[in-house]
C-alpha cells in the first residue's frame, strides 16, 4: 500500500511502508483494555491540544477506523501504549494528527485519505508480559511539519505524587456507549498506589499508576495509549502518563507513568 502525503497546517506527507519491528509484542494480554467517561467535548477551533495522535487501521478501500491515541514527541515519533500494536499488520496502521479535533471530519469532505494519514515505518516497545510495560515509540516514515494545530508534547522532568489532577484526552467511547467523533477531555487525579493494587493483581507502582476523576471521569474503550497531561501554569502541557487498562468504568484505570522510562525514552527516541 502506498501513500504521498504532503502537509500543511491539516496536511501531510507518507511513503510505502518498511518492514516493522515488533519485539515480542504478541505476549502482551490484551484481555483489559480501556474503554473519555463524563467529559468535555473540545471545540474544534480549540489548539489546546495539537500533539494528541489518532491511530487508525485500515483494510485495502476501506475506510481507516479509529482505536487508540498517542501523542508526538518529535516529527518522526510518537509514543503510545504497547497493546494497541498487538497483532496488528503495521502497514494498514495510519497515524492522524489532531488538526481539527476529530477523528473523522476531513474524510467528510471526501479529502483522499493520502492528505490524512502518516504511515508507520518502525515500532520499539519495552514490555514485560501482561500490562506491566505498556509503551511504545512508534517512528514515522516521513516527519509531521508543525504548525498552530500540530506540536510536540514536553516530557516529565519529576515523577507526579497522588493528588495531582491531570487532564486525560481521547475520542474513545463515552458514558452514551458511542464512540466520540470528537476529542473529548476530562481532569483525572493520581490517587493512591493501594487502590490500583487492590483492583489489580498486576499493577505495578514503580511503572504504572492509578487514576479517576470526579464522578468517575476517566479515559475509557479507545482512549488506550493516549496521554494524561499535567497542565502548568504557563498552560503548557507535560505528559505525565499514557492510558493502559480499566476493568470497568467505575474502577480506576491505570496509567504508565512515563517518568520511569524517562532514560529509556531519551536513548531510544532519536530526538534527544
Amino acid at each position: 500500500m502506498k501513500l504521498i502525503i504532503i502537509v500543511s497546517i491539516g496536511l501531510l506527507s507518507v511513503v510505502q511502508s518498511v518492514p516493522t519491528n515488533y519485539r515480542n509484542l504478541t505476549e502482551i494480554d490484551t484481555t483489559m483494555m480501556p474503554f473519555i467517561l463524563h467529559g468535555d467535548i473540545v471545540d474544534r477551533t480549540s489548539i489546546d491540544f495539537p500533539y494528541y495522535v489518532s491511530v487508525h487501521f485500515v483494510e485495502e478501500c476501506e475506510v481507516p477506523e479509529f482505536y487508540c491515541g498517542g501523542a508526538i514527541l518529535g516529527p518522526s515519533v510518537i509514543i503510545s501504549a504497547a497493546h494497541c500494536f498487538v497483532n496488528k499488520d503495521t502497514d494498514k496502521i495510519l497515524i492522524r494528527p489532531n488538526y481539527d479535533n476529530t477523528i473523522d471530519f476531513l474524510l467528510a469532505l471526501d479529502l483522499p485519505m493520502s492528505l490524512i494519514y502518516y504511515q508507520v515505518e518502525s515500532i520499539l516497545c519495552r514490555h514485560q508480559p501482561g500490562l506491566v510495560d505498556d509503551i511504545c515509540l512508534v517512528f514515522l516514515q516521513k516527519p509531521i511539519p508543525y504548525s498552530h494545530h500540530v506540536q510536540p508534547i514536553k516530557l516529565p522532568e519529576q515523577r507526579y505524587p497522588a493528588g495531582t489532577e491531570l487532564t486525560v484526552i481521547g475520542c474513545g467511547r463515552t458514558e452514551l456507549s458511542s464512540r466520540s467523533a470528537h476529542l473529548r477531555k476530562a481532569n483525572i487525579i493520581i490517587r493512591s498506589n493501594v487502590i490500583c493494587e487492590r483492583e489489580y493483581v498486576r499493577f505495578s507502582r514503580e511503572t504504572q499508576f492509578c487514576a479517576i476523576g470526579y464522578g468517575n471521569a476517566d479515559a475509557s474503550k479507545g482512549d488506550s495509549g493516549g496521554p494524561a497531561v499535567f497542565v502548568n501554569p504557563d498552560k503548557s502541557h507535560v505528559l505525565v502518563g499514557i492510558v493502559s487498562y480499566k476493568k470497568a468504568d467505575w474502577q480506576p484505570g491505570v496509567c504508565v507513568n512515563v517518568w520511569h522510562y524517562i532514560d529509556w525514552i531519551k536513548e531510544n527516541s532519536r530526538i534527544f
